[in-house]
């Protein structure tokens, strides 16, 4: 007779008993179960670690990811240094005369963050392609990350969704076309527009402790460096508030870059022009590539510590305002 196939913890692999809610070794919820065949009895993990017959989640997909498209914009997301699984994910695409971008961080306090975060990237930039409305991907990422919600497990242990601890994550979706940028998001995930010519700016707003802290007139810094400044207000999941819409439109007038991360990058430069400053320096050395500098961008986070996941896309804006292939 052969042996059942150990289940295993997604987030450090020890094995773990059917039933168990929570890894004995790190403590992850195990919504989850990492094992070499699914429990549907009939596929397998495909290359994306997904059952090729149900679609279940199987095993994790591999932990640091780049898209290279050239001249037009790229992306590289990394694990950090402090942390066993890379909890971000990013889908770009040239999408009719220009270029989508989503950037998604997970909720690691939830089980499965990485499906959150991959289905959110992948579910809003195809949603783009489609319809080309910025919220519109926002909401579609938001059904994509519900549905990562593994129901079967849920009612399998007992336990209603109004209790249960389910897959979350941020959002930032960009879609830069002609001279024209929108930008929508969810959470403390983050989109600059960095011309080449004229003031920086921090797109997105914050949906954070620290934001609305600031909000209500306290000092930026103290509001930065307190431990509750990265508590989240809003995210995408099945448990999560009904999503108030934030689209932010700008005309694009000249160069510059847009750049799109998530706060494993961006907490080592929290302000506009710290933030401003350290991507010129990274853009003059990577010499026009944006592969070049989301590389080098990743570098200096890891060299900073990388305490938390790390996420940036770069998108160069050329004169005429048109992300080009």
């Amino acid at each position: 007779m052969t042996a059942p196939t150990p289940l295993c913890c997604g987030a450090c692999g020890a094995e773990y008993r059917a039933g168990d809610r929570f890894c004995e070794d790190c403590g992850h919820a195990l919504s989850s179960p990492t094992r070499a065949s699914c429990d549907c009895g009939e596929g397998k993990p495909d290359a994306d670690g997904f059952c090729d017959s149900c679609g279940r989640r199987l095993s994790p997909p591999p932990d640091r990811e780049e898209s290279d498209l050239g001249a037009a914009g790229a992306f590289v997301s990394d694990p950090g240094l402090r942390h066993v699984r890379n909890e971000d994910a990013a889908a770009i695409a040239i999408v009719g005369d220009g270029l989508a971008v989503a950037v998604s961080d997970g909720v690691s306090t939830g089980p499965d963050p990485r499906a959150a975060s991959r289905a959110a990237a992948t579910a809003a930039v195809a949603s783009l392609g489609n319809v080309g409305d910025v919220w519109t991907a926002v909401e579609g990422a938001a059904a994509a990350v519900v549905a990562a919600t593994d129901r079967r497990l849920l009612d399998a242990q007992g336990v209603a969704l109004a209790d249960a601890e389910v897959p979350a994550c941020t959002l930032v979706v960009a879609h830069v076309c002609g001279d024209r940028l929108e930008v929508a998001s969810v959470g403390d995930s983050r989109c600059y527009w960095l011309p080449a010519d004229g003031r920086p700016e921090q797109v997105t707003v914050d949906d954070s402790w620290a934001a609305d802290a600031i909000a209500d007139g306290m000092d930026e810094s103290a509001a930065n460096s307190d431990p509750r400044a990265h508590m989240i207000t809003a995210w995408l999941g099945a448990d999560a508030d009904p999503l108030n819409r934030r689209v932010v439109e700008r005309v694009i007038d000249g160069p510059g870059l847009v750049i799109v991360c998530t706060d494993g990058l961006w907490n080592y430069a929290a302000s506009v022009d710290s933030f401003a400053a350290l991507i010129a320096e990274h853009w003059a050395s990577a010499a026009g590539s944006p592969i070049a500098a989301a590389r080098s961008l990743v570098e200096f986070a890891r060299r900073s510590g990388g305490s938390d996941n790390i996420t940036v896309a770069v998108i160069p804006v050329h004169h005429e305002g048109a992300a080009r292939a």
